[in-house]
Formats: C-alpha cells, structure tokens, sequence
C-alpha cells in the first residue's frame, strides 16, 4: 500500500491558515482596545479627570489597568 506524499502538504497548509488567523485576530483585538482606550481618555477628560493607562503583557496577552483620577 502507497501512501500520497500530499497528505502532510495538506495538514501544514490548515496549519498555516489557523496561525495566520490567529494573528489577525490578535491584531483586530489589540486595535479595538485602542480605539476603547481612546474613547475612554475623551470620557474622562470630559468629566475634568485624567486616564491613568497600565499596560500588562506582551502583544499576544495584552491586558490593561485603567483608571480615572479625578
């Protein structure tokens, strides 16, 4: 019995597509957080306080503080 020498191309090709989805979706993730972010500084400076920002992690499990000194 033959075995196709194609099957392993296959496998790392749906390995391929599920890590590069994988980055977008961090990349998507971390650009809403900033744009969340953003809004937030607006609010705040709106109601006369300042956005205290404390980033934790790194660019895969980014995680974040925030608090509104008034």
């Amino acid at each position: 019995m033959k075995r196709n020498p194609n099957v392993g191309k296959g496998w790392m090709v749906i390995g391929a597509v599920f890590i590069v989805v994988g980055l977008v979706m961090i990349i998507y993730r971390n650009s809403n957080y900033e744009k969340q972010i953003e809004f937030m500084k607006e609010r705040c400076a709106g109601e006369g306080g300042e956005l205290i920002v404390k980033e934790k992690g790194n660019f895969f499990t980014r995680s974040y503080d925030i608090e509104c000194k008034k």
